[in-house]
């Protein structure tokens, strides 16, 4: 068969397109995404899919951006009749026209025999796998583990028969399981065993059970005889350690009601310790409304303000006097000398009174007042040495009687004022309400101390409810001695306490054991008993998993004798195509490659394909081949058995061969070999070729046709 032309109207990148081609070699070269792809998918479609269809591949196929289903129109030749191929999937029909005889089919079941009489193939999928080669089956095809196993089952299929090679194949498989379930774990462990070990072991289990019951029967007097004994052992072991556990629980009890007596009476006496701590400060506060009842309600600035006035009035006297003294005259010569000395004196001592006053008057502001006594005495001893040099006039002695006389005045109203004070707080003068004053500091302090030591004691709880802690104390301590007493008589010293618990111990060890004993051997007698008809249930059994395991391995060497004879009848049927196919596979391979792989060898008992190395000097085994060669051998191995394939499995129809961008492995020299074969093929069958890229421009010659392709808008 050879395609002339392809028309497609609502295909996958098409509204509407169409292609024309040669019979010989054709080259569709276009850029990504410019339909070639779609083109091979519409030849298949066209040739294989049925019009009715509505699977996933032709749903896929509808344009995009139509509503309508796709239609495909092919015209070709085969064996010089002209034929019209179209699929209508909108409409689910289909029709094959003779265009010379006029004849034509409608119905699809005739369209689609008539086509797979034509190309050999009846199904897409042997066509995809064979005459139509893709960029993406060649890369899976090279890079699967399994391709070589394919191409194998491929030829099988191609020389023995479909349907008779599946047969031969599910017999050997179906044989070979059961051979592999009949003896695994004989040879090597496995996680499930195989029948005749699993036969093995059970007879195993029962000859073993086989023996406890013998063991059982032969000691099962004297494992009562043990049982009894351990028995009374642990009714007497159990009467001693009661009665040491009883004592050693009394005595723990004594000391545990010992430690919380003293722990009640603890609180009993710090709950009396709060009542002294608040006895004691109701007696301070008692004092205090009692001896200092004036204090109560006293200015914090009392106390200040009469120590001011009192300092104040004393400065004053001393002034005073200081400028009466001023006033004595005389004229002979020893009065003017003890004037100069006093005034003398009255200046030093006033400088370090106002020096003394600065520094003192830092730390406390009321002794500022020693600077103004200062200057007072400061001026008295000037006075006093002018009045010596008898430089002294009238008019300053008057001066000074008049200050002499505002400084009485001044002391007068002071005394006043602090007399009504001392008088409204009950003193007679200040230094008795200071005096009074420093013993009410002090009892406030003693307060103070009072109070900060109830509220230690007290610790954040009220009176109240320390009261009924205390009585709660002395209830539990009258409770704790009660019981005290009744347990006295079975006191008994540390040491010997010491000495019980240990006692206690190992008598609770040794009850353990005796009882673990004990139950060890109820279980013995209970899982080891058996009557005699139970052993004889299991001689039985055990003599029939003999027969069973005698019957399996004959079994296994039934099937291991088929399975033999169907590998040999194998073989017989695959030989003669072995010759064919090593001969067609290896001269296309040996074109492919330049004569660098002449020798190709096909297995007789699967077809599996090796290859001759002459650089080895060996033969690559088939499951070697993707490990050893490059990734473009690889492929130029598999398209040579392809190509060889579409002969064999088309029984010499020639169907097109398809190749969508298949090469991308191959350097320029294998892309150069393989030009040159498929030019040599194209003499006698249609080739079509299509890639993105500019590497067969070299090659084209005139007798290709060349489709461009543009991008699609």
């Amino acid at each position: 068969m050879q395609i002339l032309r392809l028309h497609v109207s609502n295909f996958r990148l098409f509204s509407e397109a169409d292609f024309r081609f040669s019979p010989g070699m054709n080259l569709v070269r276009g850029p990504n995404e410019s339909g070639k792809s779609s083109i091979v998918n519409a030849m298949v479609a066209c040739l294989f899919e049925k019009p009715g269809a509505r699977n996933k591949a032709l749903r896929s196929a509808r344009r995009w951006s139509a509503g309508e289903e796709p239609v495909i129109e092919i015209e070709f030749t085969h064996e010089g009749s002209s034929y019209r191929l179209v699929k209508d999937f909108a409409s689910a029909k289909a029709l094959l026209e003779d265009l010379e005889g006029g004849t034509e089919l409608s119905t699809p079941k005739a369209v689609q025999e008539k086509i797979s009489g034509f190309l050999g193939f009846s199904d897409s999928a042997h066509y995809l796998r064979t005459a139509c080669v893709t960029h993406d089956q060649m890369v899976k095809l090279a890079e699967e583990k399994s391709g070589a196993q394919k191409l194998a089952s491929m030829l099988r299929e191609l020389v023995v028969g479909a349907r008779e090679s599946e047969v031969v194949d599910n017999a050997i498989k179906e044989l070979s399981g059961q051979i592999d379930e009949l003896k695994r774990g004989l040879e090597h462990p496995a996680g499930s065993p195989g029948t005749i070990l699993r036969l093995q072991e059970e007879r195993r289990r029962l000859t073993e059970r086989q023996a406890e019951v013998s063991e059982a029967v032969s000691g099962l007097e004297e494992k009562r005889a043990r049982l009894a004994e351990v028995g009374g052992l642990i009714g007497e072991r159990r009467k001693d350690l009661e009665e040491g556990r009883s004592l050693v629980d009394r005595n723990m009890r004594l000391l545990e009601l010992r430690r919380k007596s003293g722990e009640a009476r603890g609180r009993f006496a710090a709950a009396d310790r709060v009542k002294e701590a608040r006895s004691k400060l109701e007696k301070v506060d008692e004092e205090i409304k009692k001896d200092f009842p004036g204090f109560a309600n006293l200015d914090s600035s009392a106390e200040e303000t009469i120590v001011e006035e009192a300092e104040r009035i004393k400065s004053l006297a001393q002034v005073r006097d200081g400028l009466a003294g001023g006033k004595v005259t005389g004229k002979d010569e020893a009065g003017s000398r003890r004037r100069a000395q006093w005034g003398w004196a009255a200046v030093g001592a006033g400088a370090v009174v106002i020096a003394l006053g600065v520094v003192l008057g830092m730390i406390n502001s009321i002794l500022f007042l020693l600077v103004a006594l200062g200057a007072v005495k400061l001026l008295a001893g000037v006075y006093l040495l002018w009045s010596a040099s008898g430089s002294l006039s009238g008019g300053a002695e008057r001066l000074i009687e008049e200050r002499v006389k505002s400084t009485e005045e001044e002391m007068k109203a002071l005394e006043s004022r602090q007399k009504k004070v001392l008088d409204s707080l009950g003193f007679e003068d200040s230094e008795s309400f200071l005096d009074s004053l420093a013993s009410y500091k002090a009892k406030l302090a003693e307060r103070e101390r009072a109070a900060a030591g109830l509220g230690a004691l007290l610790g954040g709880r009220t009176a109240e409810e320390v009261e009924e802690e205390r009585r709660e104390a002395s209830l539990e301590a009258a409770a704790y001695e009660t019981e005290t007493r009744g347990l006295e008589p079975f006191k008994v010293e540390a040491v010997e306490l010491d000495r019980l618990t240990r006692l206690v111990g190992s008598l609770e060890e040794e009850v353990a054991d005796l009882d673990k004993e004990r139950q060890g051997i109820s279980f013995h007698l209970e899982h080891s008993y058996a009557d005699p008809e139970e052993a004889i249930e299991l001689e039985e059994n055990i003599s029939w998993l003999s027969e069973e395991e005698e019957r399996a391995r004959r079994r296994l060497r039934i099937d291991a004798l088929a399975l033999e004879a169907m590998d040999k009848t194998k073989e017989s049927l695959l030989s003669p195509a072995v010759p064919l196919l090593a001969e067609s596979v290896g001269e296309t391979f040996n074109s492919l490659t330049g004569g660098r792989y002449d020798t190709v060898e096909v297995s007789e008992s699967d077809l599996g394909i090796s290859v001759y190395s002459k650089e080895k000097g060996d033969m690559i085994p088939a499951d070697e081949i993707l490990s050893t060669l490059s990734k473009g051998t690889v492929s130029q191995l598999y398209l040579a058995s392809r190509l060889r394939l579409v002969e064999l499995l088309s029984e010499g129809r020639r169907p097109p061969l398809i190749f969508d961008d298949s090469f991308s492995y191959f350097d320029d020299e294998r892309l150069r070999l393989l030009w040159e074969l498929l030019i040599d093929t194209a003499r006698e069958q249609q080739v079509i070729l299509l890639t993105c890229t500019d590497r067969y421009d070299s090659l084209v010659s005139p007798e290709v046709n060349v489709i461009e392709l543009g991008p699609l808008q």
